[in-house]
This record gives C-alpha cells, structure tokens and sequence, in this order.
C-alpha cells in the first residue's frame, strides 16, 4: 500500500476513493472500503482518502485523541488490501476551500477519480459547505460516480446509555469512544468489527513483576491515542503471531509509582523469554476492576493472583 501525504506533483489515474476522517475505522467505513475495492473488477484502484487533525498537546480532552494511532491505522488498512493510503493534513488552506476546488483539485486532478464512496452526513469545503448531494452533481461534471452509505445502528448496553444515547444508535467513533472511556472494550470491538488493541514497543520497568514471580510487559501509549478506563483487564497479547492469555493493567501503577506515565503493563501465561525491544498486541478483553493503591508489595501480589485467576475463567469461557 502507497502512502500519501503530500498531493504535490501527485496524479493519479482510475481511482475509487472513499473519503472521511476514518478515525476508527468501524463496520460503517467497511461498506466504503468493500465497494471501492469492488471497483478494481473495473480496473480502478482503492485509494482511501483522509484528513489528519492535529492532536490536542494537554491530553485534557479525550475527544482530541484518536482511537487507533496512524502507525496503527496504516496497518489495518494495509491488511484490507487497500491500494493507496492518503493523509492529508487539515491545513488552514485545506479548511478554507471551497467545494468546487475540492473537488476539481484533490479529487479529480490528483486523484483521478472515477468513483466515490461517502457515508450520508458526508461534509466538505469551507465551513462544511458541500454535502452528498454536491458532490454527486460536482460529480458529474468531473466525470465521476458517487456511491452514499446510511448509518449502521446498534443496540447500546444499559451502562453507555445517557440523555444523549438512547437504546439504539449510529455506529460512530464518538459511540466507541465512549465505549472504550467506560471499559466495555468488548463492545468497542463489536463496533470495530474487529479486536480493539494496543500495539507497541516493550520497554524496560521496574522490574517488580519478576521479584514476585509474575514478571510484565510494558508500554507506552502513542500521543495521539485514545487511552481506555484505567483498570485491569483480562486480555489476549500477541507475540509473533502466537497469542497468550494474559492480565492487563492500564494505568499508573499507584503503588509503586508517583504521578507516573500511563502504561500498559501485561502478564503473560505459559510464555518465558525476553521481550524487550520487540513489537507486541494486546488485546483487552473484559474490565475486572479499577485500578487500586495497595499498603505493601505483598498486598499488591495477592490482588495479582486474584485478577489472574479472573481473568484465565473469563479468556477460557471465551475460547469455548
């Protein structure tokens, strides 16, 4: 998959482009992604079309972070067998043109667009000006088709409802936002259609897990990404392809850390070796409780055992 971030000296020929800010890439992007890969039976090539927003620097606001990160994002699409990747950065340039301009320049200069998937509430040019039905007559003048998608809904659990969210509703980022913000990383992944997953670099800690004989993994969470409730969790970690039952804390470590970064530190069953400097997923399966400060090291060791009995009932009920 080609990877674009500057349209400069960039033309492209017989494309299908789906269009939209993709930030969690959900089950209502796949209809996007499955009809313009459907073109390439008519020779056009996939090309994703997206806008990337700066990420909010206070991390204050959790509606300024992105539920996967670009590396993250990359590779989903790639194992969609996406063509060609476009990230554009949402410049003030970019924010003030007008519909036509968008369209003439991006879509069908650069891109050379000969079809266009877009879901209904599909905005674009300055102040959100063009809509789906702009673009299907702009479309027409650049010689292109365009192909609209309604909304997906969904049946949202007791514990996400609210004044806002009703018992059942669209399918959308913000929704698996506040899905993975309140722990249900299990509905999130039902949204996704997918496995939600932290993906990263093991970095050397403490080393207090090896001292209790329950040693960890630890990561660090990408800038931009969204980081989910802080608690422990039973999880699935995948290591070169082979997946491991494991216990999850994603927090701060109280008890033995002060105003410590937010981590994920992971115990692994049934797996011995060295970790450090390799690239692993883990995947959070079911919260089990949040995270607490314990008197004594000891106090901690026992909670362990209690979260890792949980968790392999929970993961082997799971894998029935």
């Amino acid at each position: 998959m080609d990877i674009i971030r500057d349209l400069k000296n960039v033309q492209l020929k017989d494309s299908a482009v789906a269009i939209g800010k993709f930030d969690g890439l959900h089950l209502g992007h796949k209809l996007l992604f499955d009809e313009i890969k459907s073109k390439k039976k008519e020779g056009q090539q996939s090309v994703v079309l997206t806008f990337v927003d700066p990420v909010r620097s206070d991390g204050t606001d959790p509606s300024g972070k992105n539920i996967f990160s670009i590396k993250e994002k990359r590779e989903i699409l790639r194992g969609m067998d996406m063509d060609v990747l476009v990230e554009l950065p949402f410049t003030k340039e970019l924010s003030s043109m007008d519909p036509n301009t968008f369209v003439k320049d991006i879509l069908s200069e650069s891109l050379g667009t000969r079809s266009a998937a877009v879901g209904e509430d599909f905005r674009f040019g300055h102040k959100r000006a063009g809509d789906v039905r702009m673009l299907k007559e702009l479309g027409k003048t650049y010689g292109f088709s365009v192909s609209e998608f309604k909304d997906l809904c969904t049946e949202v659990p007791d514990s996400l409802r609210s004044e806002d969210i009703k018992g059942e509703c669209r399918i959308s980022s913000t929704l698996i936002r506040k899905a993975l913000l309140e722990g249900e990383a299990e509905f999130a992944s039902s949204l996704l259609g997918r496995d939600y997953f932290i993906e990263g670099i093991v970095k050397k800690g403490k080393g207090l897990g090896r001292t209790m004989d329950m040693p960890t993994i630890n990561m660090s969470f990408d800038k931009e990404k969204l980081v989910p409730r802080e608690g422990v969790y039973a999880s699935v970690t995948v290591v070169k392809g082979k997946e491991y039952f494991s216990v999850t804390n994603i927090g701060r470590n109280p008890t033995v850390k002060e105003n410590g970064d937010i981590t994920a530190e992971t115990f692994l069953w049934d797996f011995s070796g060295d970790l450090y400097d390799e690239n692993v997923m883990v995947i959070p399966k079911k919260y089990l409780r949040g995270e607490q400060r314990f008197g004594t090291v000891d106090e901690l060791k026992e909670q362990m055992q209690r979260d890792m009995a949980t968790a392999l009932r929970i993961l082997n009920e799971d894998n029935k």
